[in-house]
């Protein structure tokens, strides 16, 4: 009889111990969540105390501890049910199924309802088949939209139906993950080519890790729209949460994430050197590295390293320029240089600092002309799916958008509905429904998408000192225009500020009030009050009697032409 496999045998006791300094760190957070995991199976406890053990601590103090047993139970079930999943390394299993953080994004509880959708899709199928399966039906959900940059969780991303590339990939991981397949996001931090950056998603199958554009299905893997751009990338990274960090190398930390350098997989690449030396000409250690790429008309990060006992700092990129600049800090002083370097042509490179204040000498600072290079179209990944394979997913791609566009027609977000439509009884309350339209209009479309009506609801509640105080003061730099033809609203904000001091408001009651009285002409609101200041004053204006109408300078838009009650 084969001996039964325990559950995270190499990596309990490591597990263990760091949920019990996060414990000690936190003890009044997870007083209440030590009783939680009480009530669970040892395998899910174990499960929910590594997800604690790495998470970040805003995880910890923003999201309720059902948000994360979702994801502990979830990968608990396929590390029973799924064979394949029971046999991974440890490490890919806690990082890349467990784990329920993919980059920045809102988390929510999804990987059970995502694992009931896709189940009977991928049952029986290996990694590599499920992979290609799931991402036809991610595109069936989800597809490109370009929005701002805060990250939907991966279920707002499935409900609205599309996302920009960093949201796609974050639900793409999610999907993979719910059913047992080893996923993370990988980034191209800032193109080298053009301007902007992408995200997709790599899967670990056969002990390698391949990729796939997310939400773009295609019939084999290794295949996308970027394929040939991310031939041309100085760096495309991955991020791990864990401080047991796997095989690769380390590029750099964003607070306590781990930056991997995984370019190798699709570029042509090479190692090139960075020494770095003092006044002296000495190896200056501890010295620190930032190597970047010309994107959006500034040099933009790609790697951070410090420099070791030598004074050097390596890192594997393309082939084409970067900006290198050092800094370090010696008996308090700062210094600092910078070079650009085309490592195509050259392999490594030697800097000195030199203080700040040489810097500022006048003749440091003098513009300095450079030529800039990208690497060569020139992919490492260059299978092609067959005709027959082609036919077949545009087929499949099709099916996929129509169910999409169909779902995206018929969906919107029921708690703005019942924001809407909540009954009210009092005056007071009255008297905020006739803003509740006004509220959702200066939401962004993102907003729209995830917002909760008990916290729209929130913000209905302004105190009538609040609103008093914004109205009386709003244009109280009538005069500075007049006189110096400073516009109202901002002269405005400097004379309310100093009013404000003398008032009993809180210093977030004043920033608000500041920020309404310099959004109040604009219309595109920073907030529930300079929503109401715009439309007051416009409903205010009697342009309907005014004898000077055919005289003014004011479009249409701005004038108020009937009265409302």
């Amino acid at each position: 009889m084969a001996e039964r496999k325990i559950f995270l045998k190499e990596n309990r006791d490591r597990i263990e111990k760091k949920y019990r300094e996060q414990v000690m760190g936190l003890p009044q957070a997870f007083a209440e969540i030590d009783k939680k995991l009480a009530e669970c199976t040892d395998e899910v406890a174990l499960a929910c105390k590594y997800l604690y053990a790495f998470m970040p601590y805003s995880d910890i103090g923003n999201y309720a501890f059902e948000v994360f047993l979702d994801h502990a139970e979830n990968g608990v079930y396929l590390w029973k049910e799924n064979s394949g999943v029971a046999e991974l390394p440890e490490e890919i299993f806690l990082n890349y199924v467990l784990f329920h953080r993919v980059n920045e994004e809102e988390i929510a509880p999804c990987r059970t309802f995502f694992r009931r959708e896709i189940g009977e899709r991928t049952a029986g199928m290996s990694f590599r088949e499920a992979a290609l399966e799931v991402n036809y039906w991610c595109a069936q959900e989800a597809t490109y939209h370009c929005t701002d940059d805060r990250t939907l969780s991966a279920l707002a991303v499935y409900r609205r139906g599309n996302g920009r590339c960093g949201e796609e990939s974050v639900f793409t991981v999610n999907a993979l993950r719910s059913v047992g397949v080893p996923a993370r996001q990988v980034y191209a931090p800032k193109w080298s080519h053009c301007d902007d950056n992408h995200a997709w998603v790599e899967i670990w199958c056969d002990g390698e890790w391949y990729f796939l554009g997310a939400c773009e299905p295609e019939e084999i893997l290794n295949k996308g729209w970027f394929t040939n751009a991310s031939s041309r990338a100085m760096m495309i990274h991955s991020r791990v949460f864990d401080t047991k960090i796997p095989n690769g190398e380390v590029i750099g930390k964003d607070g306590m994430v781990t930056m991997l350098n995984e370019l190798k997989r699709y570029a042509v690449t090479k190692e090139i050197t960075v020494s770095v030396k003092d006044e002296q000409g000495a190896p200056a250690e501890g010295a620190e590295v930032s190597f970047e790429v010309l994107n959006y008309s500034e040099y933009a990060p790609i790697a951070e390293k410090k420099t070791d006992s030598k004074g050097t700092a390596r890192l594997t990129t393309g082939l084409g320029s970067l900006h290198i600049s050092a800094r370090m800090c010696s008996d308090g002083e700062w210094f600092y240089a910078e070079t650009v370097m085309n490592t195509e042509k050259e392999d490594n490179c030697e800097i000195c600092p030199v203080p700040q204040d040489k810097r500022n000498d006048g003749e440091s600072e003098k513009w300095t002309a450079a030529d800039i290079f990208a690497p060569h179209d020139a992919p490492v990944n260059t299978d092609m799916p067959t005709l027959e394979q082609k036919v077949k997913g545009n087929k499949r791609l099709a099916a996929a958008n129509a169910h999409r566009e169909q779902k995206v027609r018929n969906w919107s977000n029921p708690e703005c509905e019942r924001f809407l439509e909540k009954k009210v009884n009092r005056i007071e309350e009255a008297i905020a429904a006739s803003y509740r339209e006004d509220l959702l209009r200066v939401l962004t479309e993102k907003d729209r998408t995830d917002c909760i009506s008990d916290v729209l609801e929130e913000h209905l509640e302004l105190s009538k000192e609040l609103i008093y105080a914004a109205a009386l003061l709003h244009d109280i730099g009538r005069a500075q225009q007049y006189q110096y033809n400073i516009p109202h609203d901002i002269a405005g904000v400097e004379i309310a500020r100093e009013i404000l001091t003398d008032l009993h408001f809180t210093e977030q009651e004043k920033e608000l009030i500041l920020s309404s009285i310099g959004h109040h002409r604009k219309g595109d609101f920073c907030s529930m009050l300079a929503a109401l200041l715009y439309k007051a004053d416009k409903q205010s204006r009697n342009c309907f009697l005014c004898s000077a109408a055919s005289e003014c300078y004011w479009s249409d838009d701005k004038k108020n032409m009937k009265i409302e009650y």
